[in-house]
């Protein structure tokens, strides 16, 4: 409080903020997050491709990603999961990112088929990002998106894959207690 109130009144900066864990932050997810998996558990497959690196959600998802430092880019390819739930065109989304609250990707709707994507979005210099999925507009049924091969390069040239970021505090703790149940 001191350090508030010497900031409030004598204009003082506060001290920087120490760095945040990186990690992955679930901010909305109806379904299983698939860690290096799809959300049915399996590997990642995107037209025809299994994936070893990358994470797997339902519409409608959130995922905050946090890193440790500031960030050059994101790199993944993006589509609906290939299994049996999803053959013959079922799934629908829309893939965004967003640095701040500035949308700054997007994808046109998405359905199993659908060629994967790529995805190269300029991060410049964010510490924080967030994933969307999207339902697009038909609900959610089979709606088993891929953000495969994902990876951040930050600025000092490190690259990291999202799918061996640790989950936040708060998700470890709910991946636990569901294990246990």
């Amino acid at each position: 409080m001191r350090q508030w109130v010497t900031g409030a009144l004598l204009g003082d900066a506060p001290p920087a903020a120490a760095p945040a864990r990186p990690s992955i932050e679930i901010r909305r997810q109806d379904y299983h997050l698939g860690i290096r998996e799809s959300v049915m558990r399996t590997p990642l497959r995107l037209g025809g491709k299994t994936y070893p690196h990358g994470l797997g959600s339902h519409s409608t998802s959130e995922l905050a990603i946090h890193l440790p430092g500031p960030a050059q880019r994101l790199d993944a390819v993006v589509g609906i999961d290939e299994n049996p739930n999803t053959s013959g065109g079922r799934g629908s989304v829309v893939f965004s990112v967003a640095v701040g609250d500035k949308v700054t990707y997007k994808t046109k709707v998405v359905r199993e088929g659908t060629p994967a994507q790529p995805v190269n979005v300029d991060l410049a210099g964010a510490e924080t990002f967030t994933l969307e999925v999207g339902d697009a507009g038909d609900g959610i049924s089979c709606d088993q998106a891929d953000w495969a091969d994902a990876k951040v390069t930050l600025a000092d040239g490190r690259q990291l894959w999202l799918g061996d970021l640790p989950l936040g505090e708060r998700e470890q703790l709910a991946r636990e207690r569901d294990a246990r149940a």
